[in-house]
């Protein structure tokens, strides 16, 4: 029997990737399977599903959240036309169950799907959930969520701890040795995103400078999606390093695996590849991100043990540099590497479809 999934994101990379995570999970577990992504029109999500083979739905949606006066009533009226169109195209695609995977966009997909009497699911990978998930966890069936969640946040009437869907590459990472680095040397990855290059490209060629003042010389891959990689490299090479500079980084798996240290913000598919990688990290929570949530993720890190967390407003690079340096020192490096991993779930897009397929049986 063919299985009709469909599959809920909004227009960012941490909404996409783990819908696909899950959507190839549920190929080679079920085998036999049509799963759609729904998202917003001609936005990103639309592009990655183009790329990676998967067919897509382009609804109508708008932040509700974030609206007011006329811009509320226009984003109501928007979200409306989602939802009918959503549930056109679910049951024009006879979809069996729906899962969501944050951001406003899901909603109108969910929603959609509850009308057709179909099962759904949300997942929601932070430690404080977002806006979307908090409402829509009153008419899901199940919600899939982090060892993190602060369930208190979150009314689901059924939840599982599945941890972050990834790839097989990056799951395969939890069965890596841990080896701390050679002393007064060290690998660093830095992984920024678009909204957040020009912060880590103007403090991360300081930081290396004091680091090596420090005693510890430092290797650089820096991932920036926008910004001018000419002028970050030669900022390292006046640092003292040579680093190389992209804007994507296509097997993260390696990545991770070459780093001794990673500076990243907090997002939760961040937090989660770094526990499966092993590997301590630098967190530095990106202030725009709704209620503040990537503080909370950052937190949950630092009290386990696996990394150090700073607030932009509060970056000091001496002060940063003697705590980096601290931290790459073996045994505490060894030790910070034992705490991510400790954090780790390893086959996460296999428990959402265990999940899945649970919901599908009992509707029978």
């Amino acid at each position: 029997m063919t299985r009709r999934i469909a599959l809920a994101v909004g227009d960012t990379p941490g909404h996409f990737y783990p819908a696909l995570a899950v959507a190839d999970a549920y190929r080679h577990h079920v085998g036999t399977v049509e799963c759609t992504l729904f998202g917003p029109r001609d936005g990103l999500a639309s592009a990655l599903a183009a790329r990676h083979g998967w067919p897509y739905e382009g609804i109508s949606a708008a932040p509700i959240a974030r609206a007011a006066g006329w811009g509320l009533a226009a984003a109501a009226v928007q979200t409306g036309r989602g939802i009918a169109e959503a549930h056109r195209a679910l049951r024009h695609r006879r979809i069996q169950l729906a899962i969501g995977f944050g951001s406003f966009a899901t909603g109108a997909v969910l929603l959609g799907a509850r009308l057709l009497g179909r099962p759904t699911v949300i997942h929601e990978g932070n430690a404080v959930p977002g806006l979307a998930n908090r409402w829509l966890a009153h008419v899901v069936d199940h919600a899939c969520v982090s060892p993190w969640l602060d369930r208190a946040s979150l009314a689901a009437p059924h939840l599982t701890v599945t941890g972050w869907p990834v790839r097989p590459s990056l799951d395969a990472l939890v069965s890596t040795p841990l080896t701390p680095p050679s002393p007064g040397a060290a690998h660093l990855l830095v992984l920024s995103g678009s909204r957040d290059g020009a912060s880590f490209a103007r403090w991360l060629p300081s930081l290396v400078g004091d680091l090596s003042r420090l005693g510890v010389r430092v290797d650089v891959r820096h991932q920036m999606a926008d910004g001018d990689a000419i002028r970050l490299e030669q900022a390292y090479r006046d640092a003292g390093t040579v680093a190389t500079v992209t804007p994507f980084i296509e097997d993260a798996a390696a990545a991770y695996a070459w780093a001794d240290l990673v500076v990243a913000r907090a997002g939760a598919g961040t937090v989660a590849e770094l526990a499966l990688a092993g590997r301590p990290a630098l967190l530095v929570p990106l202030p725009s991100a709704a209620h503040d949530h990537q503080a909370d993720n950052a937190a949950s890190m630092v009290a386990a043990g696996a990394a150090i967390s700073i607030r932009e407003r509060d970056w000091h690079e001496a002060r940063v540099a003697d705590q980096v340096a601290t931290l790459l020192r073996p045994a505490n490096w060894r030790a910070a590497a034992d705490a991510a991993r400790r954090t780790a779930l390893p086959g996460a897009a296999g428990a959402v479809v265990a999940v899945c397929e649970r919901l599908l049986g009992d509707a029978r």
